[in-house]
This record gives C-alpha cells, structure tokens and sequence, in this order.
C-alpha cells in the first residue's frame, strides 16, 4: 500500500509510505526555503509527481476545527481513474502515532504519551490494542505560555511605550490574555530562551515580582481560537505586554530575564512532572511529541526522572512529523499497522543544479579523510553536504558545518557566520564509541535531543555555560563517512568530536542544491565544503587560519 500524506500548515511538509516503509518525507522549508514555511499547493503536486503510481490513499492533516480530536475526522474514496481512498485526521492524533510509529517500542506494547506544543499539553496511554486514552492536561498551551516571555522581552527594547500604571490594568486584562495567545511572531523564541535559561542565577528566587509573572504565565486563560487566526501586529503585542510594569523595560540579555526563563521553565515542567507521578504509576515507556520536545533539557529531565523505563523522542517531533504522523495513522486505519521502517535520512537528494568542477576561487580535491581532519584540525569551517538530508529540524551530519571543538574563538566565529546571538551554543557530533569518554552519556543520542555534561576542558567551542552540551552520536552503521571524518580527526587531534551546525541560510532551511551551496561558501566565512566525494579548497583561505 502506497500512503502519500499532507500537511499544508505550519511546518508543512508531504511524506509518503510504501507498505509500511517511509519512501520520503520533504519539508516546506528544507532546500533554502522560509523555516516553518507552509506547504504550497506547488509543492504538494510537484512532491506527488515523485510517485511512480498514483497512491492508494491520500492522507491530510486537520487544523482550525479538525485540530483537536482522538477520532479520525473522515474516510472515504473516490475513483481517479481507479479507487483512491481519503483519509482525513487530526493534529492531536497525527503527533501521536508520529511518535509511536517512530518509536522502537514494538507494536502491542503498551506506553505513555506526552504531546506538548504550542497549544496541546496533554497525556495520553496506549493501550496493547492500540486504543488511546487521555489521561490529562497539566497546562493546555504550554508552548505559547513559554513563547510570551520573548515578546515580554522584545518590550523593553521599545522604550517609547510609556504606560502609567504600576499594575496591569484590570480593563487590559482580558485583551492581554487574548493577544499573548496569538503571539507565533518570533518562532526560533522558544530555542533562544532554551540557551538563555541555562545562565540563570538564583537571585529570582526571592524576587516577589518574578514571582508573580511566572505564576500569571502559568494560570492565566488562553483563547485557543486565536491560534489559527492570521498573526497579530508584534507593536500591539508589545504594548500590552509593556503594561507588566515590573519589567516594562526588560531586554532579553538582562539577567533577570534569564532568570524568568528559567523559572518559568522549571515551573513548567514540574507541572507536567506532577501530574505524571501521580497519575502514570505503571512503568510504561514516555514517548513524547511536539514542538516542547526539542526543548533538551526537558527532555533530559524526562530521561532522569525515573518514572519511565524509557523514553523517545523523534527527530522530527515538531511539526515537521505530522505529515509522518498523518501516514502512519492512515496506514494503521486500512492495514492494522502502526509501525514505521524509516531513516532519519529521508529526505530529498541533493540537487547538482551548477556544475562543481572549476568552480571560481575553489580548488577541487578527491575527499581524503586525513587530509580533511588536518584542515578541521588547523581551524577551517567546512561546509559538509551527503546523501539525502535530514527530517526534522536538526542537523545530523548530512547538511552541516563542521569545525574543531577546542576554542571559544571557533564559537564565536559559528555563531557569526550563522548571524546567531552570542550566548546560543553549537552543538558536537561524537564517535558512539567515544561519547562516554567526553561526556556523562552511555550509548547513543542520535538526534541531538538530549543535554549531556561535559568531561573535558578542552572542549570549549561545544560546552555550554552550564557544561553541558547537546551531543549527537554517529555509528558506521548509521554514517559512515562520518565516523570516517571523525576517526581520521581523532588520530590527528586525540579527539573523535566536531563542532556540527546546520547548513543553511540564515532564516532559511537546509541548503540542498549546488548554486545556493557555492553561492554560501563564497560570501560565508566557509573555507571549504565537501559533497559527496568531492572536496573543494577556498583559495588563499586556510594560511589564515593554521
């Protein structure tokens, strides 16, 4: 059975199945597209062509109406030229099978299931018949309670807005309660205050007004209508939220906005963790969906807290999966089958669209792995490009940047080249077989999901301020040209670890064709990239950094 599925809103992506196989999935955003892009009905057409017949099912995701709901939304078929079946489900139900279907639990196994985003906040358990209970919501909204502290933030900056009062007027609190719900303005907010939360003092612990925000963001209604309405001007935004007198002119680098963060980040995952040690006492395993999903050290608490035998968390937990999600429910409608054979690596090939040889102002090289490692090792930034790329948001070693690990100046340079704020943090990709050695992590993490500390004080380009780090792991098995790279950087610097951040532009998704990989590396502070088995050199480059 072939199932091609659509989501067409947010994070908008198509994915196809073949009898029980993910074929592919493709983001909207993926080859320089606008991050968190929709799906164009262009882009559904040209992603349907890539079938070699025409499917047997057409699956979609709901949204507005159709958002909410543990029950599929409709089934039917139509004949074009022959019998196709429709299948149509909800949001809520796509991130659930997303992360059952992924997840390594065979089916019949009974688990949990946290969805946690923008506005689901809820658990759910699935039983060995594949039934789903829900079991509660701790916080409805927990993502767009988070995602208001960054306009609160953004207000300060604005030091026109005068307003009086000491208090939040009571007239303003209903139109400030309803605004902040439709604040998706600011979409990477959520990842920032993940890396801000992590320089948090404990000087707000007995700050009476912190106290009262964070308890405010915590209980205070959400309109979940406004969520699908078109996105509210960020200066009325700003004028209400300039109203919370206390922090009138709060900027996101202050010190007690670090410290806001991180209560509110506390206070929101002890919510969760409560209701989950009183409510799920039948050491069943965590699978977790959603946008809050990519949130690492919830996700590491999760691990840790020892209520769950296990957890899992996909790579594409966000959005991104609930085309996958939207598949994997269809298929388990007409086939009984919940479970999914995927690769992270399903999405598109790369697309030589120019012509890399001769390529002006490069030098082009058969790829040596030790010649690579000694130009890593001298401090060059390469742009890395294999295979099909990654679903989901994160780099995993197909579409990156790479460079040494050892230096802050290597930290400073990542973030400048990828225009990224000073206190965001790069991420390393590790040996599986070397992890434990570098950090306090056994095993592997291969979907740069998970906080791990870090051991070594040379490490400096990739240990947060915190001393942790998101690791991702590689096994030959999963990518062998890197864990070639990255022995060949081991036997010249002692370490198996290179800095890995995602190939793109900024604003942008995954660079995935030739013009646009030349067109970065030629005005980027790239020294060279490799695709495939070809290595290309910047002329006059790397004597500026040995």
């Amino acid at each position: 059975m072939r199932i091609f599925a659509i989501n067409d809103h947010h994070d908008g992506a198509t994915a196809c199945i073949e009898d029980g196989k993910l074929a592919f999935s493709i983001e909207a955003e993926k080859d320089s597209g606008p991050r968190y892009g929709v799906m164009s009905d262009a882009m559904v057409l040209r992603n349907l062509a890539r079938l070699p017949l025409i499917p047997d099912v057409l699956a979609h995701s709901g949204w507005g109406d159709e958002y909410m709901g543990l029950e599929e939304v409709t089934s039917s078929e139509f004949d074009f030229p022959r019998t196709i079946r429709y299948y149509r489900t909800t949001h809520e139900r796509a991130h659930i099978w997303c992360s059952y279907g992924l997840s390594p639990l065979p089916q019949g196994q009974p688990c949990y299931v946290l969805v946690w985003e923008g506005t689901i906040g809820s658990f759910y358990k699935i039983d060995r018949n594949l039934g789903i209970e829900k079991l509660g919501t701790p916080i409805p909204h927990p993502g767009h309670r988070y995602q208001t502290l960054w306009a609160l933030a953004h207000a300060g900056t604005a030091a026109w807005y005068e307003i009086p009062s000491r208090h939040l007027p009571q007239h303003a609190v209903p139109a400030f309660q309803r605004i902040l719900t439709s604040l998706i303005e600011q979409p990477e907010g959520p990842g920032k205050m993940m890396a801000l939360s992590a320089f948090a003092d404990a000087s707000s612990d007995q700050d009476r007004a912190v106290t009262e925000l964070v308890e405010f963001l915590t209980a205070m209604e959400i309109d979940g209508e406004l969520m699908h309405e078109p996105h509210k001007r960020m200066d009325t935004v700003l004028k209400l939220l300039a109203s919370w007198q206390p922090f009138r002119h709060l900027r996101i680098e202050d010190q007690v906005f670090k410290n806001i963060v991180n209560r509110v980040s506390l206070s929101t995952f002890d919510a969760f963790y409560k209701f989950a040690r009183e409510n799920m006492r039948e050491r069943l395993p965590l699978l977790i969906s959603g946008g809050c999903g990519l949130n690492c050290t919830w996700n590491t608490n999760w691990k840790e807290c020892g209520l769950f035998p296990d957890t899992f968390v996909p790579p594409c937990t966000n959005d991104s999966g609930i085309s996958i999600g939207t598949a994997i429910d269809a298929q388990l409608r007409y086939t009984g089958n919940a479970k999914l054979e995927w690769n992270v690596m399903a999405g598109e090939e790369f697309v030589r669209d120019v012509d890399l040889r001769n390529q002006p102002g490069f030098a082009r090289e058969k790829l040596e792995f030790g010649r690579l490692a000694q130009l890593l090792a001298r401090g060059a930034v390469v742009g890395w490009v294999q295979g099909r790329y990654e679903i989901g948001p994160r780099a995993l070693g197909h579409r990156s940047i790479l460079a040494a690990p050892f230096d802050c100046a290597m930290h400073t340079r990542l973030n400048q080249l990828k225009k990224r704020e000073s206190y965001r943090p790069v991420a390393p990709i590790c040996l599986e077989e070397d992890v434990s050695e570098h950090f306090q992590w056994t095993g592997a993490s291969p979907y740069m999901l998970y906080f791990q500390k870090v051991k070594s004080d040379k490490l400096k380009a990739v240990t947060h301020v915190d001393g942790t780090a998101r690791v991702q792991t590689v096994s030959p098995k999963d990518n062998d040209k890197m864990c070639r790279l990255l022995r060949a950087f081991r036997k010249e610097t002692g370490f198996g670890v290179l800095c890995n951040t995602s190939l793109n532009f900024k604003g942008k998704g995954f660079i995935n064709r030739s013009s646009d990989l030349m067109q970065f590396a030629s005005q980027e502070d790239v020294d060279a990239v490799v695709v495939g088995d070809d290595l290309l050199v910047k002329r006059g480059r790397l004597n500026g950094h040995a």
